[in-house]
C-alpha cells in the first residue's frame, strides 16, 4: 500500500481508494480540511462510510499520504459524485484512530492496469464503476 501511495504522489495521477476504517467499529470518516493550509471542508453532509471508494489526488504533507478528493462512489453505491471542493481523507488515521483508511482494490478486474495488478486504479463506463455490483 505505501508503494501504491509514493507512487500516486509522485505522478500526482487521480487515484481510487476504497474507505475501510480498521478498527474502532466505526461506519466511515467525516471529510479533513486541508493540511496544506488548515482550512476545514465546507461541511460533512456527504461524509463517506466504510466501502465507498474516493478518488483523488495523493498529497504528502509533513510525512503523511493525504488524499485530495475530488469524486466519490459512495458505500452501496454504483455511480462517481462529484465531492466539493476542500474535502481530503488521511490515508491512515493511526492506531488510536481506526489505523489504515485508505486501501486499495485488491482482487478485483478493475484494478489491474497495465498488465499488472494495481490495488486502486479502477475506470468508469457511463458513470458507473466497472466491477462493482
Amino acid at each position: 500500500m505505501t508503494d501504491l501511495l509514493l507512487r500516486a504522489a509522485a505522478t500526482g495521477e487521480s487515484t481510487v481508494f476504497k474507505l475501510a476504517v480498521s478498527t474502532g467499529g466505526c461506519s466511515g470518516v467525516f471529510w479533513r480540511g486541508n493540511p496544506k493550509t488548515g482550512a476545514s471542508p465546507a461541511d460533512n453532509s456527504d461524509w463517506p462510510r466504510n466501502g465507498a471508494l474516493l478518488k483523488g489526488t495523493v498529497h504528502t504533507v509533513a510525512g503523511a499520504h493525504h488524499l485530495e478528493v475530488s469524486e466519490q462512489v459512495p458505500a452501496g453505491g454504483s455511480t462517481w459524485q462529484p465531492v466539493a471542493g476542500g474535502k481530503w481523507m488521511p490515508a491512515d488515521g493511526g492506531a488510536s484512530n481506526g489505523g489504515r483508511w485508505l486501501h486499495g482494490r485488491e482482487g478485483s478486474a478493475a484494478g489491474r492496469v497495465g498488465g499488472r495488478r494495481d490495488a486502486v486504479e479502477c475506470r468508469t463506463l457511463g458513470g458507473n464503476v466497472e466491477g462493482l455490483g
